[in-house]
C-alpha cells in the first residue's frame, strides 16, 4: 500500500522522465561521494549503499505505482478480508482523507478495476551489494609459509 501522506521525495519520478529521474538519482549519489569508491572507508561504503538502497527503493514504489496505475483514479487501500462464496467479495480500508475518496464513493454501483502493485516485487536485488573491507584478508597459504623452512633443502645451515 502506497502512503500518500508521506512527504515527497527530493527526486520526484515522472512516468515520461523514468529513466532520466532514475539516473538523477544513482549521479546524485555519485557527485556526493567524498571520494571515488575504493577510497572509501567500509563505514563510508555502508552508509552509501544504504542511502542508495533506500532512494532506489523509493523510486521503484514510485515507478510501480506509474506504471501500474497510468491515467486511472489511484486510491491505496489495504484489502482487510476476501470471502470466497457464490463470488468473492472484498473488503478495503483506506484513508478518509485519501484525495479521491469521493470518486470512489460516486463510483458506487458502476464497473470498477483493481489493479494490484506489489511494489515489494521489484525491489529485490540489494543484499548482493557490500562494502568493500577496510584491510583484505589473508591468504591461508602466506600463513602457513610463515616461519617455515624452504622445502629444497638449501636452508642455511643445513650441509649441501
Amino acid at each position: 500500500m502506497i502512503d500518500d501522506t508521506a512527504p515527497a521525495t527530493n527526486t520526484e519520478i515522472a512516468a515520461e522522465t523514468m529513466h532520466g529521474d532514475l539516473m538523477a538519482l544513482v549521479l546524485d549519489e555519485l557527485k556526493a561521494a567524498p571520494d571515488v569508491w575504493q577510497k572509501l572507508g567500509e563505514v563510508e561504503q555502508d552508509d552509501v549503499i544504504q542511502r542508495v538502497r533506500q532512494r532506489t527503493e523509493t523510486a521503484i514504489r514510485h515507478c510501480v505505482e506509474l506504471v501500474a496505475m497510468q491515467g486511472f483514479t489511484r486510491i491505496p487501500a489495504k484489502v482487510e478480508s476476501v470471502t470466497v462464496k457464490d463470488g468473492i467479495k472484498a473488503v478495503l480500508t483506506l484513508s478518509q482523507f485519501a484525495p479521491a475518496r469521493h470518486d470512489l464513493v460516486d463510483a458506487q454501483g458502476q464497473t470498477a478495476y483493481i489493479v494490484l502493485a506489489d511494489t515489494d516485487a521489484f525491489a529485490g536485488g540489494t543484499e548482493e551489494h557490500k562494502a568493500e573491507p577496510d584491510q583484505g584478508a589473508l591468504t591461508l597459504d602466506a600463513i602457513e609459509k610463515i616461519g617455515k623452512k624452504p622445502e629444497n633443502g638449501t636452508d642455511k645451515g643445513e650441509a649441501a
